[in-house]
């Protein structure tokens, strides 16, 4: 996506008679990221994610409700923690497989910080 603006798209498979898809395309700015919380019991599909696998591939599992700003997570479970991009108008993005984030976390309690509760990899 090079430029703002939007496009209307058709592709046509001229292998098959009478078959074309047709779809418009944005390309807005991002307005707004939101971090969702996943849980992830299935040992292969989470070493897979540094693989190349997908969110879209319909093996990841459903984000936990999220019921305030803060999660609770239970001692010796896996989760993942899944970027979102969504618009001034709150659509949700596709998030590019080349973006670059990063993460910071710190314990935090009334009197110190201390290093991130999390093991994150």
């Amino acid at each position: 996506a090079q430029e703002l603006g939007y496009g209307h798209v058709v592709v046509n498979d001229e292998r098959i008679s009478n078959n074309s898809a047709s779809a418009l395309v944005y390309v807005v700015e991002p307005a707004r990221l939101q971090v969702v919380s996943v849980p992830w019991n299935d040992a292969d599909a989470y070493a897979s994610i540094g693989a190349g696998a997908s969110w879209d591939s319909g093996n990841s599992p459903a984000p936990l409700a999220p019921s305030s700003r803060n999660w609770y997570f239970v001692q010796g479970w896996r989760y993942l923690l899944r970027l979102e991009l969504f618009d001034k108008d709150s659509r949700g993005l596709h998030v590019p497989s080349n973006l670059h984030a990063a993460m910071l976390c710190r314990e935090t309690s009334e009197s110190t910080d201390v290093g991130c509760p999390l093991r994150v990899v």
